[in-house]
């Protein structure tokens, strides 16, 4: 995954490599990721995918920009139900 220059920039690098760890250390190994919708909004590229975990169900949301590098990630709860 190639992550935008501003995003390394903002985060910092080690942070970056350190969030998917960090993120298997609260929900547990991922056991699959299948694609739900993506679209266009104010010129960037949104995808919803959904994860199962060990911990359960959960939506994750990359964001790229034009250039398809990511500037926007995050994996949370399914909302509503």
């Amino acid at each position: 995954m190639h992550v935008s220059p501003q995003v390394i920039a903002q985060i910092g690098e080690e942070q970056l490599t350190t969030l998917w760890p960090q993120i298997t250390a609260q929900v547990g190994a991922m056991q699959d990721l299948q694609p739900e919708k993506q679209g266009d909004l104010n010129g960037l590229r949104v995808v919803k995918l959904v994860a199962t975990f060990d911990a359960g169900v959960f939506d994750v949301n990359v964001v790229y920009d034009a250039e398809m590098k990511v500037v926007g990630f995050s994996v949370t709860r399914p909302t509503g139900g």
